[in-house]
């Protein structure tokens, strides 16, 4: 990847002489030593984003929002020290005021180098510590507030900035604002300098009182407010083991959390319970100030020793002395930190206590010793004794899943469940607890299931009927018996009846004409169950089938006889009077209604084309033929082409049908493994056109040739067709005019011809009217055969076939049978010759 840089070493090179200007020696040289020692290393669109990122460097400036000196420039004899300021860790989404273009470029740098190198596995490893998610948690803002009152005891410095308002009622009001020099004082007109840094809020404004009152009338009839504008910025170390370590530049009013959520808090080896805060006193000396302890936040929520800082002020954090794992039963789980003389019993406080389903009696500590993990169990009563160490994984498992005093019910009972043996110590107790049986229970026969020693079960039928009426001793259960009671309806064969035939049986898809039987239902019961009679039903032709029953299970009983059939008939109307039918249906019975011999439904056809009346026309006689239509129809037009006519018929074919007429297609199209034709594919359900002569038909009418018409037939008269479609195995398939008299050579040289895969003998017309002639042929002869108007011709493919040892004799044969019959023509010739 070196190589691919190498076009930038001129724009390269120049930003690091920026890097040498901000930097201080030892750090530049390290950043020029990791690009061009990783070089290949880093890829190309890592190089540019550094570049990017130096470029916008002096431009981009980054603010704590709030923050009120967030435009101001630190004066010059405020500026840090170079190599002494780092910025906020922009990866951590953190923003503080950034002035000093030098620790910018630092800034951007480092965050460029943690991008590439940073270790996935550690940043997952830092969310199980405990209080380690409130330094990455987006919802937290540990940003200090600035727009609030002038904090009592706040301790001022250089940069403060001081608002005096001298007021009055009597008085014109004053106001002065200065800032507190690096020499520590505000500079009083007609007052002169007044020392104020390193004092409270409230001994400032008794100085300033005191200075005042020699030019101003305070107290007798002026006061004096003092508040403070703008407020300083403070540097603030960090030091050991925390994400970000460096000088953060923070506002005055910051705090030790707010300086450690900027920081990014403690790495996955550093302490959260032992942070110093170590400040410099009058002496020069440092010292321990404040201990900090996060727990007492995480956990209670209280910021103990969470003081207010001041600059220079540095935060150490030391490595932890003792973490142990919790992995389980607890409200909150993963590594925590305890403190010397700490036990189980804080460890679990810290967690937040069991979970619900815990088991408390004993939890399992695992040990790391010299030879390996130890497992330790501790009782309940030892918690709080017991000291956990550094290593230590504690883990408490849940309460086992058994019940101890439990019986259960099921099935016809109003309430049931489990319930406590105890409180329901025998069968009758536990079925008057469930509120008793239903009606549907079948008493006779329960099942109570127990189990044994081996852990497998037991059944234990009882009669509880006789138990609940007191006649049979009462059953004691033992824990985990199980009681199921029957249904009666469920132990019944299911009893139903079917009805087939004419009735509007709305969900026959679905029942098969099956419905539910019930003692007493007849016949008419049945039909208004099955949606009553269709309109072509006969109510006298009622046929009911009732399978035979027979008693006795003897083989010799068995003869030819499967049921009885009973015929009679039934009112339409369905009501309940004297005369309705009597006949009680029983389980099983088929109960058929015929069709009525008088009734037909509604059965038309269609005409199109050159009549005079085109349309739909019902069919009023069963014997209704072709020309009988066309008579009702008005006759032809003179426009008319006869010849042309079909009937189109729409047709259900099985699948033998379907079969055969592919069979017949294929026989006309020549598919014999040496030709092929494109046709339609036959279906089940499909319009086809029916060959007609209506000029006979019209000339002959009620003859063989004049068909009866069908229900949806559509015969169709096209107007004359002076035109002939020539397709299949031509060079250009076409359509062209029909002219009398031509031939069908002439129509296919109209085409182009022949191509080398048209199979010439197989040619075939099919005719306006629907009928098909194939071409004859006798030796080396093909008699092709006649084209009308309207036609098609069709030159079929000849297809890639293996020719067989049968087709090579049958041809030799043929050659054979032809060479012997002009041998013959020879020989009588030269005979009569002589």
């Amino acid at each position: 990847m070196f190589d691919i840089v190498q076009p930038f070493r001129k724009k390269l090179n120049f930003h690091l002489k920026r890097i040498e200007m901000l930097l201080p020696v030892r750090s530049s040289d390290l950043m020029k030593s990791f690009l061009f020692e990783r070089a290949s290393r880093i890829s190309f669109h890592s190089v540019i984003l550094f570049v990017l990122l130096l470029m916008a460097g002096q431009a981009r400036s980054q603010v704590i929002p709030n923050f009120p000196q967030q435009n101001t420039t630190i004066p010059q004899t405020q500026a840090p020290v170079p190599g002494n300021t780092t910025i906020t860790d922009q990866s951590k989404n953190r923003n503080v005021v950034v002035d000093d273009p030098r620790a910018k470029a630092r800034q951007d740098s480092v965050r460029l180098l943690r991008i590439q190198e940073e270790d996935p596995e550690k940043a997952v490893k830092k969310l199980k510590i405990f209080g380690a998610d409130i330094f990455t948690n987006k919802s937290l803002d540990f940003v200090p507030v600035t727009n609030i009152p002038t904090p009592k005891g706040y301790i001022l410095g250089a940069g403060d900035q001081l608002i005096l308002n001298l007021y009055g009622t009597q008085f014109k009001d004053v106001s002065i604002t200065q800032k507190i020099t690096p020499e520590g004082t505000i500079l009083i007109p007609q007052v002169g300098p007044v020392f104020l840094s390193g004092m409270t809020i409230e001994a400032a404004t008794e100085r300033l009182y005191g200075k005042l009152a020699n030019i101003y009338p305070l107290g007798r009839g002026m006061d004096l407010s003092v508040r403070i504008g703008d407020i300083r910025s403070i540097r603030i170390n960090f030091v050991g083991e925390v994400v970000n370590p460096g000088t953060f530049t923070l506002p005055s009013l910051a705090t030790v959390m707010n300086a450690l959520y900027f920081s990014g808090g403690p790495t996955e080896s550093g302490s959260f319970r032992m942070i110093n805060l170590i400040r410099r006193n009058k002496f020069g000396q440092d010292s321990v100030i404040r201990r900090i302890d996060l727990y007492q936040y995480l956990t209670k929520g209280l910021r103990i020793n969470d003081i207010s800082l001041r600059d220079d002020d540095v935060i150490q954090i030391p490595p932890y002395k003792s973490r142990i794992e919790l992995v389980a039963g607890t409200k909150k789980t993963g590594y925590f930190e305890l403190l010397p003389g700490e036990n189980l019993g804080n460890l679990l406080d810290y967690a937040g206590g069991f979970v619900e389903d815990a088991y408390r009696n004993v939890i399992t500590v695992q040990r790391i010793t010299s030879n390996g993990r130890k497992f330790l169990d501790v009782a309940d009563s030892e918690v709080r004794k017991f000291e956990v160490i550094n290593g230590d994984r504690v883990g408490i498992n849940k309460v086992p899943e058994r019940e101890l005093n439990m019986v259960t019910i099921s099935g016809s009972v109003y309430m049931p469940g489990a319930y406590p043996l105890d409180r329901n110590p025998t069968v009758k107790d536990l079925v008057k607890r469930a509120e008793g049986p239903t009606r549907e229970a079948f008493l006779g026969r329960a099942s109570l299931y127990r189990q044994k020693d081996d852990m497998t079960e037991e059944l234990i039928s009882v009669n509880l009927g006789r138990i609940l009426e007191g006649k049979d001793t009462n059953v004691v259960l033992k824990p985990l018996d199980r009681l199921e009671i029957l249904n009666v309806t469920k132990l019944r064969e299911g009893l139903i009846v079917r009805i087939l035939g004419e009735v509007n049986n709305v969900q026959a898809d679905t029942n098969k004409g099956y419905f539910p039987w019930f003692e007493g239902m007849t016949v008419e019961d049945l039909i208004i169950k099955a949606g009553n009679l269709r309109a072509a039903a006969s109510p006298n032709h009622i046929e009911v089938v009732r399978p035979k029953h027979l008693l006795s299970d003897d083989p010799k009983d068995v003869n030819s006889t499967l049921g009885e059939r009973y015929n009679f008939g039934i009112s339409r109307d369905l009501r309940l009077t004297e005369d309705a039918s009597q006949f009680k249906l029983q389980p099983f019975d088929i109960v058929y209604v015929r069709t009525s011999p008088n009734f037909e439904e509604n059965q038309s056809v269609k005409v199109e084309g050159e009549v005079l009346r085109r349309g739909e026309y019902s069919l009023i006689d069963r014997d209704e033929r072709i020309s009988d239509l066309v008579k009702r129809a008005g006759g032809l037009t003179l426009y008319a082409y006869v010849d042309g006519a079909s009937l189109i018929r729409r047709s259900k074919l099985s699948k033998t049908e379907i079969d055969q007429q592919q069979r017949t297609l294929n026989e006309i199209s020549g598919n014999n493994r040496k030709a092929a034709v494109n046709a339609d594919v036959i279906t089940k359900d499909k319009e086809e056109a029916i060959g007609i002569d209506l000029a006979k038909i019209l000339s002959k009418p009620h003859t063989e040739i004049d068909l009866v018409l069908q229900d949806g037939d559509l015969l169709s008269i096209p107007k004359h067709n002076p035109t002939i479609k020539i397709e299949g195995e031509v060079q250009l398939p076409t359509t062209t005019r029909f002219t009398r008299g031509v031939g069908l050579g002439e129509y296919i040289s109209r085409a182009g011809g022949f191509t080398s895969r048209s199979v010439k003998k197989r040619t075939y017309v099919v005719y306006a009217n629907g009928f098909a002639k194939k071409t004859k042929h006798f030796l080396f002869f093909n008699s092709y055969p006649e084209v009308r108007p309207g036609s098609r011709i069709v030159v079929p493919t000849r297809t890639v076939a293996d020719i067989t040892s049968a087709q090579i004799i049958g041809s030799i044969a043929q050659v054979g049978a032809a060479l012997g019959g002009l041998v013959s023509i020879v020989a009588l010739l030269r005979t009569f010759n002589n």
